[in-house]
């Protein structure tokens, strides 16, 4: 419990405020929800860790294609522990190297801020 005097009362409620009236143009910066929140904290090790946020090696690609996949991965669209699925995936499902580099380019578009199952985008069931 803590105790404040009027005029802190007052900004505390107009930030309050201000906080309602963001949630209301962006529900998922929702702080002021009473429901529990839509993602989970999930704890890495090490090794875990590694897979999922360390560049991986893309030496044995075409540039064209490495320069796409590092895009995707610049703009926070594709996690670098995803590009090994990414990789398999294209090459089940588009073995000419331009129709990859289309699939990649269209990676661009999606309207999702982050790509959550590579292999079922690439295949084109969404």
């Amino acid at each position: 419990m803590f105790y404040l005097n009027h005029p802190q009362l007052v900004k505390l409620r107009a930030c309050a405020n201000r906080l309602r009236a963001l949630a209301e143009e962006d529900p998922q910066i929702n702080l002021m929800a009473r429901i529990a929140p839509q993602w989970e904290l999930v704890k890495l090790n090490p090794t875990q860790q590694g897979q999922m946020f360390n560049p991986p090696d893309l030496s044995g690609i075409r540039f064209r294609t490495r320069a796409l996949i590092e895009g995707l991965i610049a703009l926070g669209t594709l996690k670098p522990g995803d590009v090994p699925d990414l990789l398999k995936a294209l090459q089940q499902h588009a073995i000419v190297p331009a129709f990859q580099e289309r699939l990649l380019e269209d990676l661009f578009k999606l309207k999702e801020d982050r790509i959550r199952n590579v292999a079922t985008i690439v295949a084109g069931q969404l």
